[in-house]
Protein backbone atom coordinates (compact mmCIF):
# COMPACT_ATOMS: atom_id res chain seq x y z
CA UNK A 1 0.00 0.00 0.00
CA UNK A 2 1.71 2.90 -0.76
CA UNK A 3 1.26 5.75 1.78
CA UNK A 4 1.64 9.59 1.62
CA UNK A 5 5.03 10.94 2.54
CA UNK A 6 4.90 10.71 6.43
CA UNK A 7 6.33 13.65 8.81
CA UNK A 8 8.92 11.53 10.63
CA UNK A 9 9.95 7.91 8.68
CA UNK A 10 7.76 5.44 9.72
CA UNK A 11 10.64 3.42 10.82
CA UNK A 12 10.83 5.10 13.84
CA UNK A 13 7.35 4.31 14.89
CA UNK A 14 5.98 1.56 16.43
CA UNK A 15 2.54 -0.07 18.24
CA UNK A 16 2.35 0.02 21.91
CA UNK A 17 -0.57 -0.59 24.05
CA UNK A 18 -0.91 2.76 25.84
CA UNK A 19 -0.21 3.09 29.66
CA UNK A 20 -2.75 4.91 31.71
CA UNK A 21 -1.78 8.64 31.10
CA UNK A 22 -1.80 8.07 27.18
CA UNK A 23 -4.80 6.29 27.15
CA UNK A 24 -6.79 9.24 29.16
CA UNK A 25 -4.48 11.92 26.65
CA UNK A 26 -6.19 9.76 23.89
CA UNK A 27 -9.80 10.22 25.03
CA UNK A 28 -8.93 14.57 25.45
CA UNK A 29 -7.79 14.47 22.12
CA UNK A 30 -11.02 12.37 20.18
CA UNK A 31 -13.91 14.57 22.09
CA UNK A 32 -13.58 17.84 19.93
CA UNK A 33 -14.95 15.71 17.10
CA UNK A 34 -16.62 12.34 18.78
CA UNK A 35 -17.88 14.28 22.33
CA UNK A 36 -20.90 16.44 20.34
CA UNK A 37 -23.77 17.02 23.05
CA UNK A 38 -21.44 16.13 26.05
CA UNK A 39 -18.99 18.25 28.29
CA UNK A 40 -15.47 16.97 28.22
CA UNK A 41 -16.36 15.74 31.90
CA UNK A 42 -19.18 13.69 30.62
CA UNK A 43 -17.18 12.26 28.11
CA UNK A 44 -14.41 11.12 30.01
CA UNK A 45 -17.07 9.49 32.48
CA UNK A 46 -18.49 7.54 29.43
CA UNK A 47 -15.28 5.97 28.47
CA UNK A 48 -14.43 4.79 32.41
CA UNK A 49 -17.90 3.49 32.79
CA UNK A 50 -16.63 1.62 29.51
CA UNK A 51 -13.93 0.13 31.59
CA UNK A 52 -15.82 -1.11 34.27
CA UNK A 53 -18.61 -2.83 31.49
CA UNK A 54 -18.39 -6.44 30.84
CA UNK A 55 -17.38 -6.45 27.70
CA UNK A 56 -14.13 -4.96 29.01
CA UNK A 57 -13.39 -7.58 32.04
CA UNK A 58 -10.39 -9.42 32.70
CA UNK A 59 -7.98 -7.31 30.46
CA UNK A 60 -10.69 -7.16 26.95
CA UNK A 61 -10.33 -4.08 26.81
CA UNK A 62 -7.20 -1.88 24.95
CA UNK A 63 -6.10 0.75 23.81
CA UNK A 64 -3.00 0.85 21.57
CA UNK A 65 -0.75 4.32 20.37
CA UNK A 66 1.47 4.60 17.79
CA UNK A 67 3.97 6.19 19.35
CA UNK A 68 8.25 6.83 18.67
CA UNK A 69 10.25 4.47 19.82
CA UNK A 70 12.87 6.57 21.40
CA UNK A 71 10.30 8.35 23.63
CA UNK A 72 7.21 5.64 24.03
CA UNK A 73 6.25 7.02 27.27
CA UNK A 74 6.17 10.72 26.19
CA UNK A 75 3.10 12.95 27.22
CA UNK A 76 4.63 17.11 26.55
CA UNK A 77 2.17 19.17 24.88
CA UNK A 78 4.85 20.52 22.79
CA UNK A 79 5.45 17.26 21.45
CA UNK A 80 2.60 15.02 21.99
CA UNK A 81 1.63 15.36 18.05
CA UNK A 82 4.69 13.06 17.37
CA UNK A 83 4.84 11.33 20.33
CA UNK A 84 1.26 10.29 20.49
CA UNK A 85 -0.29 10.35 16.98
CA UNK A 86 -2.97 7.75 16.60
CA UNK A 87 -4.92 5.81 19.00
CA UNK A 88 -7.44 2.99 18.76
CA UNK A 89 -9.48 0.76 21.24
CA UNK A 90 -9.96 -2.81 20.50
CA UNK A 91 -12.27 -5.36 22.45
CA UNK A 92 -11.60 -9.28 22.62
CA UNK A 93 -15.02 -11.29 22.03
CA UNK A 94 -16.39 -14.67 21.99
CA UNK A 95 -16.37 -16.13 18.43
CA UNK A 96 -16.81 -19.78 16.22
CA UNK A 97 -15.76 -20.45 12.71
CA UNK A 98 -17.58 -23.37 10.90
CA UNK A 99 -15.59 -25.05 7.53
CA UNK A 100 -17.53 -26.87 4.95
CA UNK A 101 -17.18 -30.52 5.67
CA UNK A 102 -15.87 -29.95 9.42
CA UNK A 103 -18.51 -31.64 11.63
CA UNK A 104 -19.06 -28.82 14.10
CA UNK A 105 -17.55 -25.63 15.09
CA UNK A 106 -14.43 -24.31 16.70
CA UNK A 107 -14.42 -21.37 19.04
CA UNK A 108 -11.49 -19.11 18.46
CA UNK A 109 -11.18 -15.75 19.94
CA UNK A 110 -11.77 -12.56 17.98
CA UNK A 111 -11.51 -8.97 18.09
CA UNK A 112 -13.65 -5.64 17.48
CA UNK A 113 -11.94 -2.33 16.81
CA UNK A 114 -13.31 0.67 17.91
CA UNK A 115 -12.40 4.52 18.46
CA UNK A 116 -9.87 5.05 15.62
CA UNK A 117 -8.49 8.10 15.74
CA UNK A 118 -5.84 10.36 14.35
CA UNK A 119 -5.45 14.39 15.42
CA UNK A 120 -6.28 16.79 13.05
CA UNK A 121 -2.76 18.00 12.55
CA UNK A 122 -1.17 14.26 12.14
CA UNK A 123 -3.37 13.30 9.26
CA UNK A 124 -2.53 12.53 5.82
CA UNK A 125 0.70 11.70 6.73
CA UNK A 126 0.29 8.00 6.84
CA UNK A 127 0.49 7.38 10.12
CA UNK A 128 -3.09 5.88 10.90
CA UNK A 129 -2.56 3.48 7.62
CA UNK A 130 0.60 2.35 9.02
CA UNK A 131 -0.75 2.13 12.52
CA UNK A 132 -3.62 -0.42 10.99
CA UNK A 133 -0.82 -2.28 9.21
CA UNK A 134 1.43 -3.03 12.64
CA UNK A 135 -1.50 -4.25 14.10
CA UNK A 136 -2.31 -7.31 12.18
CA UNK A 137 1.54 -8.03 13.26
CA UNK A 138 0.21 -8.22 17.59
CA UNK A 139 -3.17 -9.86 16.60
CA UNK A 140 -2.69 -12.33 13.99
CA UNK A 141 -0.89 -15.39 14.69
CA UNK A 142 2.45 -16.07 13.17
CA UNK A 143 1.22 -18.44 11.05
CA UNK A 144 -1.24 -16.01 9.03
CA UNK A 145 1.65 -13.19 8.64
CA UNK A 146 4.13 -12.58 5.95
CA UNK A 147 7.45 -14.72 6.61
CA UNK A 148 9.27 -11.24 7.15
CA UNK A 149 8.23 -8.76 8.75
CA UNK A 150 8.95 -5.62 6.46
CA UNK A 151 12.55 -4.35 6.83
CA UNK A 152 11.27 -0.62 5.89
CA UNK A 153 9.13 -0.76 9.13
CA UNK A 154 11.97 -1.38 11.58
CA UNK A 155 11.33 -4.05 13.78
CA UNK A 156 7.89 -5.48 14.76
CA UNK A 157 5.78 -4.00 17.76
CA UNK A 158 6.66 -6.24 20.56
CA UNK A 159 3.75 -8.91 20.99
CA UNK A 160 3.32 -10.04 25.15
CA UNK A 161 1.14 -12.73 26.36
CA UNK A 162 -0.29 -10.10 28.92
CA UNK A 163 -1.96 -7.84 26.22
CA UNK A 164 -4.10 -10.78 25.01
CA UNK A 165 -3.25 -10.45 21.37
CA UNK A 166 -1.77 -13.22 18.71
CA UNK A 167 -4.96 -15.46 18.59
CA UNK A 168 -7.11 -13.66 16.43
CA UNK A 169 -9.61 -15.47 13.81
CA UNK A 170 -10.61 -12.36 12.48
CA UNK A 171 -10.81 -8.89 13.56
CA UNK A 172 -14.21 -6.64 12.91
CA UNK A 173 -14.43 -2.87 12.55
CA UNK A 174 -17.56 -0.39 11.07
CA UNK A 175 -15.81 2.08 8.68
CA UNK A 176 -17.36 5.77 7.88
CA UNK A 177 -14.50 6.35 5.85
CA UNK A 178 -15.21 4.19 2.62
CA UNK A 179 -14.35 0.65 1.35
CA UNK A 180 -10.83 1.33 0.67
CA UNK A 181 -8.71 2.75 3.72
CA UNK A 182 -9.10 -0.49 5.90
CA UNK A 183 -8.67 -2.82 3.08
CA UNK A 184 -5.51 -1.69 1.50
CA UNK A 185 -4.09 -1.38 5.41
CA UNK A 186 -2.73 -4.91 4.69
CA UNK A 187 0.18 -6.67 6.55
CA UNK A 188 2.78 -5.90 4.18
CA UNK A 189 3.40 -2.64 1.53
CA UNK A 190 1.54 -2.58 -1.41
CA UNK A 191 -0.55 -5.61 -0.02
CA UNK A 192 -4.55 -5.12 0.32
CA UNK A 193 -5.06 -7.94 2.46
CA UNK A 194 -6.98 -5.61 5.34
CA UNK A 195 -10.27 -5.20 6.52
CA UNK A 196 -13.16 -6.29 3.50
CA UNK A 197 -16.15 -5.09 3.38
CA UNK A 198 -19.11 -7.79 4.13
CA UNK A 199 -23.02 -6.96 3.06
CA UNK A 200 -23.46 -3.21 4.44
CA UNK A 201 -27.03 -3.99 3.31
CA UNK A 202 -29.86 -1.60 5.72
CA UNK A 203 -33.51 -1.62 5.73
CA UNK A 204 -34.83 0.75 6.73
CA UNK A 205 -38.53 1.68 7.45
CA UNK A 206 -40.06 5.59 8.34
CA UNK A 207 -42.52 4.63 11.45
CA UNK A 208 -44.89 6.97 9.77
CA UNK A 209 -45.01 4.74 6.94
CA UNK A 210 -46.47 1.68 8.73
CA UNK A 211 -49.94 1.05 7.92
CA UNK A 212 -51.06 -0.23 11.10
CA UNK A 213 -54.75 -2.04 11.46
CA UNK A 214 -58.17 -0.42 11.96
CA UNK A 215 -57.83 -0.46 15.57
CA UNK A 216 -54.50 1.18 17.40
CA UNK A 217 -52.06 -1.65 17.20
CA UNK A 218 -50.81 -2.16 20.52
CA UNK A 219 -48.97 -4.99 22.44
CA UNK A 220 -51.32 -8.30 23.48
CA UNK A 221 -49.66 -9.01 27.01
CA UNK A 222 -50.59 -12.62 26.48
CA UNK A 223 -48.36 -12.99 23.28
CA UNK A 224 -45.85 -10.48 23.62
CA UNK A 225 -43.02 -9.92 26.68
CA UNK A 226 -41.19 -6.72 26.58
CA UNK A 227 -37.58 -7.18 27.60
CA UNK A 228 -35.23 -4.40 29.68
CA UNK A 229 -31.44 -5.26 30.01
CA UNK A 230 -31.90 -8.01 32.73
CA UNK A 231 -34.41 -9.27 30.57
CA UNK A 232 -32.14 -9.52 27.55
CA UNK A 233 -29.16 -10.67 29.50
CA UNK A 234 -30.98 -14.00 29.57
CA UNK A 235 -32.26 -13.87 25.83
CA UNK A 236 -28.42 -13.14 25.28
CA UNK A 237 -26.97 -16.48 26.88
CA UNK A 238 -29.50 -18.70 25.37
CA UNK A 239 -29.01 -17.07 21.62
CA UNK A 240 -25.65 -17.60 21.52
CA UNK A 241 -26.56 -21.07 22.47
CA UNK A 242 -28.99 -21.59 19.38
CA UNK A 243 -26.12 -19.68 17.00
CA UNK A 244 -23.75 -22.15 17.67
CA UNK A 245 -26.22 -24.98 16.57
CA UNK A 246 -27.27 -22.85 13.60
CA UNK A 247 -23.36 -21.95 12.50
CA UNK A 248 -22.94 -25.64 11.46
CA UNK A 249 -26.00 -25.25 9.45
CA UNK A 250 -25.42 -21.96 7.87
CA UNK A 251 -26.13 -21.66 3.84
CA UNK A 252 -22.82 -20.99 2.43
CA UNK A 253 -23.34 -19.73 -0.76
CA UNK A 254 -21.22 -21.05 -3.71
CA UNK A 255 -17.52 -20.07 -3.79
CA UNK A 256 -17.81 -19.73 0.26
CA UNK A 257 -16.10 -22.37 3.02
CA UNK A 258 -16.02 -20.98 5.89
CA UNK A 259 -18.76 -18.69 8.17
CA UNK A 260 -17.47 -16.97 10.90
CA UNK A 261 -19.20 -15.07 14.04
CA UNK A 262 -19.28 -13.39 16.89
CA UNK A 263 -21.98 -14.06 19.61
CA UNK A 264 -24.03 -11.25 21.78
CA UNK A 265 -23.27 -12.58 25.57
CA UNK A 266 -20.57 -11.35 27.76
CA UNK A 267 -21.61 -7.47 27.02
CA UNK A 268 -20.95 -7.27 23.54
CA UNK A 269 -24.48 -6.52 22.86
CA UNK A 270 -25.87 -4.60 25.69
CA UNK A 271 -22.85 -2.24 25.11
CA UNK A 272 -24.23 -0.97 22.25
CA UNK A 273 -26.92 0.43 24.30
CA UNK A 274 -25.17 1.68 27.10
CA UNK A 275 -21.95 3.42 25.05
CA UNK A 276 -25.37 5.60 23.63
CA UNK A 277 -26.49 6.47 27.17
CA UNK A 278 -26.22 9.97 27.61
CA UNK A 279 -28.37 10.90 24.55
CA UNK A 280 -31.09 8.53 25.17
CA UNK A 281 -31.23 9.20 28.98
CA UNK A 282 -32.00 12.89 28.33
CA UNK A 283 -35.32 11.76 26.13
CA UNK A 284 -38.64 11.89 27.65
CA UNK A 285 -39.92 9.40 28.55
CA UNK A 286 -37.02 7.68 29.09
CA UNK A 287 -36.75 4.61 27.24
CA UNK A 288 -37.34 1.34 29.26
CA UNK A 289 -37.64 -1.50 27.14
CA UNK A 290 -34.41 -2.84 24.94
CA UNK A 291 -36.19 -5.80 23.23
CA UNK A 292 -39.93 -7.33 22.34
CA UNK A 293 -40.03 -11.32 22.64
CA UNK A 294 -42.87 -13.52 21.72
CA UNK A 295 -44.59 -15.71 24.08
CA UNK A 296 -45.24 -19.40 23.55
CA UNK A 297 -49.02 -20.43 24.04
CA UNK A 298 -48.28 -21.52 27.59
CA UNK A 299 -47.03 -18.09 28.21
CA UNK A 300 -43.19 -19.14 28.53
CA UNK A 301 -41.00 -16.96 26.75
CA UNK A 302 -40.07 -18.11 23.51
CA UNK A 303 -36.73 -17.20 21.48
CA UNK A 304 -38.36 -18.09 17.84
CA UNK A 305 -39.22 -14.62 17.65
CA UNK A 306 -37.57 -11.26 19.35
CA UNK A 307 -35.56 -8.22 18.39
CA UNK A 308 -33.06 -6.61 20.20
CA UNK A 309 -31.98 -2.64 19.81
CA UNK A 310 -29.84 0.43 20.40
CA UNK A 311 -31.16 3.97 20.42
CA UNK A 312 -29.49 6.96 18.09
CA UNK A 313 -30.44 10.16 19.03
CA UNK A 314 -27.83 12.12 17.09
CA UNK A 315 -28.94 15.55 16.05
CA UNK A 316 -28.95 16.32 13.06
CA UNK A 317 -29.57 12.97 12.29
CA UNK A 318 -33.15 11.47 12.27
CA UNK A 319 -33.66 9.05 15.70
CA UNK A 320 -32.95 5.74 14.83
CA UNK A 321 -33.98 2.71 16.42
CA UNK A 322 -31.46 0.44 15.04
CA UNK A 323 -31.79 -3.78 15.33
CA UNK A 324 -29.03 -4.90 16.99
CA UNK A 325 -30.56 -8.47 16.82
CA UNK A 326 -33.80 -10.21 15.06
CA UNK A 327 -35.03 -13.51 15.31
CA UNK A 328 -38.38 -13.96 13.24
CA UNK A 329 -40.58 -16.08 10.40
CA UNK A 330 -42.88 -14.63 7.55
CA UNK A 331 -46.04 -15.20 9.82
CA UNK A 332 -44.38 -13.11 13.19
CA UNK A 333 -42.32 -10.68 11.54
CA UNK A 334 -45.14 -8.07 10.21
CA UNK A 335 -46.65 -8.14 14.10
CA UNK A 336 -43.01 -7.73 15.61
CA UNK A 337 -42.16 -5.08 13.40
CA UNK A 338 -45.86 -3.00 13.78
CA UNK A 339 -44.94 -3.40 17.77
CA UNK A 340 -41.41 -2.21 17.25
CA UNK A 341 -42.72 0.86 15.12
CA UNK A 342 -45.04 1.61 18.14
CA UNK A 343 -42.81 1.84 20.41
CA UNK A 344 -40.52 3.80 18.41
CA UNK A 345 -43.46 6.49 18.25
CA UNK A 346 -43.59 6.71 22.16
CA UNK A 347 -39.98 8.03 22.06
CA UNK A 348 -39.81 10.42 19.13
CA UNK A 349 -38.08 7.93 17.18
CA UNK A 350 -38.34 8.61 13.52
CA UNK A 351 -36.67 5.72 11.72
CA UNK A 352 -36.28 1.51 12.25
CA UNK A 353 -33.02 0.65 10.77
CA UNK A 354 -32.55 -3.41 10.54
CA UNK A 355 -29.15 -4.78 8.86
CA UNK A 356 -28.66 -8.18 6.39
CA UNK A 357 -32.39 -9.13 6.90
CA UNK A 358 -33.21 -12.98 5.24
CA UNK A 359 -34.61 -12.16 1.99
CA UNK A 360 -37.81 -13.27 2.44
CA UNK A 361 -38.40 -10.73 5.55
CA UNK A 362 -36.69 -8.03 3.57
CA UNK A 363 -40.24 -8.40 1.12
CA UNK A 364 -42.20 -8.30 4.06
CA UNK A 365 -41.03 -4.94 5.55
CA UNK A 366 -40.92 -3.43 2.09
CA UNK A 367 -44.60 -4.16 2.06
CA UNK A 368 -44.66 -1.84 4.97
CA UNK A 369 -43.05 0.72 3.70
CA UNK A 370 -39.34 0.37 4.50
CA UNK A 371 -36.59 0.66 1.94
CA UNK A 372 -33.51 -1.78 1.53
CA UNK A 373 -29.87 -0.59 0.59
CA UNK A 374 -26.37 -0.42 0.52
CA UNK A 375 -24.93 1.36 3.14
CA UNK A 376 -22.08 4.11 2.44
CA UNK A 377 -21.37 4.27 5.99
CA UNK A 378 -20.64 2.10 9.02
CA UNK A 379 -19.52 -0.69 6.54
CA UNK A 380 -19.05 -3.62 8.42
CA UNK A 381 -15.24 -4.82 7.82
CA UNK A 382 -13.81 -8.29 8.57
CA UNK A 383 -9.88 -9.08 8.59
CA UNK A 384 -9.61 -13.00 8.35
CA UNK A 385 -6.38 -14.46 10.01
CA UNK A 386 -7.24 -18.57 10.50
CA UNK A 387 -7.85 -20.58 11.84
CA UNK A 388 -7.52 -22.14 8.35
CA UNK A 389 -5.20 -20.38 5.96
CA UNK A 390 -5.24 -16.62 5.84
CA UNK A 391 -5.61 -17.02 1.64
CA UNK A 392 -9.30 -18.38 2.65
CA UNK A 393 -10.10 -15.09 3.11
CA UNK A 394 -12.28 -14.36 0.24
CA UNK A 395 -14.30 -17.48 0.87
CA UNK A 396 -15.43 -16.59 3.76
CA UNK A 397 -18.78 -15.18 4.83
CA UNK A 398 -19.83 -12.94 8.08
CA UNK A 399 -22.78 -14.73 9.37
CA UNK A 400 -25.24 -12.90 12.03
CA UNK A 401 -23.59 -9.80 10.74
CA UNK A 402 -26.81 -8.05 12.77
CA UNK A 403 -24.67 -5.09 14.06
Amino acid sequence: MSSPTAAVPLSTLTLRVANREQTIESRKRSYHEWGRGMTLEKYLERDEKTEQHEIAKNGRLVTWVLVHRESPEGLDFLCACETYVFMLMMFKREGAVFRKGDTGIRDVACYGIASVFTPVENRKKGYAAHMMRLLHWVLGPRSSLPEQFPVQWGAPPERRDSDLVGDAAFSVLYSDIGPNFYRLAGSADNQDDGWVVHSPRSTVLKVDDVQAPDAKYSVNEDQWKWLDEDGLAKIWEKDTEIMKSELVKYPLAQGQDIACTFFPRGGVADFQIQRLQEWWKNVNPIPRYWGLQISSPDGSPDLSTFAAWTIEYRPPKLNTLLIIRIRASPSTFADLLRCVCEYAKQHSIERVEMWNLEAQLVEIAEGLGAQTFDRNDHLCSLKWYGPYTSDEASRVVWAFNEK
